[in-house]
């Protein structure tokens, strides 16, 4: 808590009439998480176009949060901290996006723009490859965001994609 007042220019005390203990903050910051990532999927989706065309919005919207220095990533989270009943929360929230997301890749499937697999699976696969970028990617190396990005959707996409 020393270190996120210093950070925010706050008292610690200053968090603590906000945040009754640090669970309660650690929950608000991954609700949030979980709905900046609604609001990319939502984003991705009134964009229209094929299924593949929707899932490729939202992974480069994923990119910029991920990768970016500003904004939260609903996808890394480690919920153990977490009382059971917020944790059942952040996992009920999450599980709109993910039904959002493995529908970009069904309607991709029923559009001939995403070959024929399971959406569940191909959805989680996705979401555990971008959990890692926040761990390994730095914005100092010889590879731009946008152009990690490119990559990523290449390499996934031309993986799914009909041909």
């Amino acid at each position: 808590m020393d270190a996120i007042a210093a950070e925010l220019g706050l008292t610690k005390g200053t968090l603590y009439h906000y945040y009754k203990s640090k669970t309660d903050l650690l929950f608000d910051c991954l609700l949030q998480g979980v709905e900046d990532g609604r609001a990319m999927a939502e984003r991705a989706a009134v964009g229209g176009g094929r299924g593949a065309e929707k899932l490729e919005r939202f992974l480069r919207l994923q990119f910029q949060t991920l990768a970016g220095s500003s904004g939260s990533s609903w996808l890394n989270a480690d919920m153990s901290a977490l009382p059971e009943g917020q944790r059942s929360e952040i996992r009920k929230r999450s599980r709109v996006v993910d039904a959002m997301v493995q529908k970009f890749i069904s309607d991709g499937i029923a559009d001939g723009s995403v070959v024929s697999t399971e959406p569940k699976i191909a959805e989680f696969f996705l979401i555990g490859a971008l959990n890692w970028l926040p761990r390994w990617y730095s914005p100092d190396g010889r590879v731009t965001s946008d152009e990690l990005a490119s990559i990523f959707v290449r390499i996934v996409l031309d993986g799914l994609r009909s041909k």
